[in-house]
């Protein structure tokens, strides 16, 4: 098999999504590809610049979408637009095992924080009275998209703390099941949870715009 960058991109969202991203390792996805690990350096320099590549094949859906022209995509009003943003993002996150760690890192790109800000903030185009590129349009998104990133971050966190105490825990100790009471009392899922913080902000943003 030719090693292309898509390659190696398949093969490390791959390993990402059943290992997790401390062992998504150079080496582990080399030995995967049966290439020596050098031959990725050819197309990746360093693994900050594979998380890169990796987040931008994640946040395809959301980036793809807000390039699509205006006339060919659904009519919503501004609030709606800005919930099906965050949810796409949230979609993104969740595609893959600590998705939302990888999406963390990378946006510290200010290129690619920028294109999310705008993607985020593209449904306002359809709110009377702001334009997209006024700064508390680009305040707004980015209110949205670090509340979705940390929220995300927080869940994929339990998550895997779940799965840990499943795996470790001793037949004779169980632990929580649904069927048995929890500190946390709310009925919702983790994904209703960030559903209703994203109307809370929108509900915020309604007052200042």
């Amino acid at each position: 098999m030719q090693l292309t960058r898509p390659a190696i991109l398949t093969a490390a969202i791959a390993i990402l999504d059943e290992y997790g991203l401390a062992d998504t390792t150079m080496r582990r996805i080399a030995k995967q590809l049966g290439v020596a690990p050098g031959a990725l350096y050819w197309h990746f320099p360093n693994k900050q610049a594979l998380l890169a590549g990796i987040a931008d094949e994640l946040l395809r859906p959301l980036l793809t979408h807000a390039d699509e022209p205006a006339d060919s995509q659904p009519q919503t009003s501004w609030d709606q637009g800005l919930h099906m943003a965050a949810t796409s993002l949230h979609d993104c996150m969740l595609s893959v095992t600590d998705g939302a760690d990888v999406i963390a890192t990378a946006l510290a790109n200010p290129q690619l924080r920028q294109r999310v800000l705008a993607a985020c903030a593209a449904p306002l185009a359809q709110h009377p009275t702001i334009n997209v590129d006024d700064p508390l349009a680009l305040e707004a998104a980015a209110t949205i998209v670090d509340y979705v990133v940390g929220a995300t971050i927080g869940e994929q966190s339990r998550l895997r703390l779940a799965q840990f105490a499943t795996t470790t825990t001793p037949k004779d100790n169980k632990p929580n099941t649904p069927n048995t009471p929890t500190s946390d009392p709310a009925p919702t899922t983790p994904t209703m949870r960030v559903s209703d913080g994203v109307s809370i902000i929108i509900d915020g943003i309604t007052t200042r715009l």
